[in-house]
């Protein structure tokens, strides 16, 4: 993997970590809306939209993991830094 590709995976990395962090910033401000308000449907909606979250939090992964996966000079050194995934 070349350097330019490799910064490219990184910058679709960032853009993907800030739209998550973007979602999970609005899932907490609605969370505590509908806690105040005792909304019930926003609460479900909270949670509806959570699986968006960890959908994007699994292909962020998946994009990470790949980007070390293709720095790695061997297959063998790779097991330690994906060894301690959940």
């Amino acid at each position: 993997m070349t350097r330019t590709r490799f910064h490219q995976g990184l910058e679709e990395l960032k853009q993907r970590l800030l739209i998550m962090g973007g979602l999970a910033e609005q899932a907490v401000d609605r969370a505590v809306q509908a806690y105040v308000t005792r909304d019930l449907p926003m609460c479900h909606k909270v949670l509806e939209d959570e699986k968006t979250i960890n959908a994007s939090e699994r292909e962020i992964d998946e994009i990470a993991v790949d980007l070390l996966a293709m720095q790695q000079p061997m297959a063998r050194s790779a097991i330690p830094v994906f060894s301690d995934q959940d």
